[in-house]
């Protein structure tokens, strides 16, 4: 009886332990994140402030002057968290730089096109389901400017810039805090909030399989370089298509995108045979820490202060993008 006892308490406090755990790293990614937020609307005061000095403005209101400030700024946003995620501590286990090897390139690039395949089906029959019920979506405008230099400076903005700094934030620093306790976890949590942080519904369902998908990478490889490239690729092919809708007419357009899609299938396709081909020749995921769950790992998630607030704000950005009933005219 009293081993019984003893058994249930020692349980408890592990339980216990285990929730203040991953409380404590939430609530740090959380409030890290959140800084991001907070960085936005200061320089978007500087920003209104610069419109007053009359060298600066003449530049800012240019496209070119728009887009390098706005891919600076962005920049700068997601360099503070990151570092503020960053710990030389033993639990922080984020994915290293390393050189990367042809063969892996390939395969986990050609699964790429399968991962942007899935999101895309999944992010299209969200926003239909959505419109079936009288819900309009709308998301950021993404269109090229008209300006060569300031289209070049969207190009690399939306590639390198969101490539690079998105996933050393997402799949380095906030993953990196996260895989003490599991791999599947630390993918889980990551993709959710990379989601979130898109601030649109048109988004965020691809960003959360994509999210997935690069997670797994970067755990498996525990290189990030090879989902910086995947992730660039993919706003790469995404930039390439606007500009494609813009100069085409709609039958042409709506044919290479049915291209495009058979091969991101085809190229899925091989892919998922070489990574069952080979996958037991590479590194494992982290096994699960601990007595929960996953699901009530994921669920902590909601019981962080900092996350809620984080998750409130974004609900906030995304309503703005939400339409209800019929679009007007």
């Amino acid at each position: 009886m009293q081993n019984d006892l003893w058994n249930q308490y020692s349980m408890y406090s592990i339980r216990s332990d285990e929730k203040k755990a991953l409380g404590k790293a939430y609530n740090k990614i959380g409030l890290s994140l959140l800084v991001y937020f907070i960085l936005s609307v200061a320089i978007s005061f500087l920003y209104a402030f610069l419109f007053y000095v009359p060298v600066i403005s003449d530049f800012l209101k240019s496209e070119t002057g728009e887009n390098l400030f706005s891919t600076v700024i962005n920049v700068f946003c997601m360099v503070i968290p990151f570092f503020l995620l960053r710990s030389k501590k033993s639990h922080y286990h984020a994915p290293t730089v390393k050189p990367l090897k042809l063969s892996s390139t390939l395969k986990y690039l050609s699964l790429g096109f399968g991962a942007f395949y899935v999101s895309n089906f999944v992010s299209n029959l969200f926003m239909n389901i959505c419109a079936a019920v009288g819900i309009t979506l709308s998301q950021p405008d993404f269109s090229l400017p008209s300006s060569p230099v300031a289209a070049f400076i969207f190009f690399l903005q939306m590639t390198l810039g969101a490539g690079i700094f998105e996933e050393l934030l997402f799949r380095g620093a906030v993953l990196g805090n996260l895989r003490r306790f599991g791999d599947k976890t630390a993918i889980l949590a990551s993709a959710f909030l990379f989601a979130a942080f898109h601030g649109n519904l048109i988004q965020a369902p691809f960003a959360f399989v994509l999210g997935l998908y690069l997670g797994y990478v970067a755990c498996k490889t525990d290189n990030i370089v090879y989902a910086i490239l995947i992730h660039a690729t993919n706003n790469g092919v995404a930039v390439l298509l606007t500009f494609l809708s813009s100069v085409l007419n709609e039958q042409i357009y709506t044919f290479i995108g049915i291209i495009y899609a058979a091969i991101s299938m085809l190229f899925g396709i091989i892919g998922l045979v070489l990574e069952l081909l080979t996958a037991s020749k590479e590194l494992p995921l982290k096994k699960e820490e601990g007595i929960l769950t996953i699901p009530q790992k994921f669920g902590r998630l909601f019981a962080s202060p900092s996350v809620i607030v984080l998750l409130l704000l974004c609900l906030f950005i995304t309503a703005s993008y939400v339409q209800f009933g019929p679009v007007a005219n």
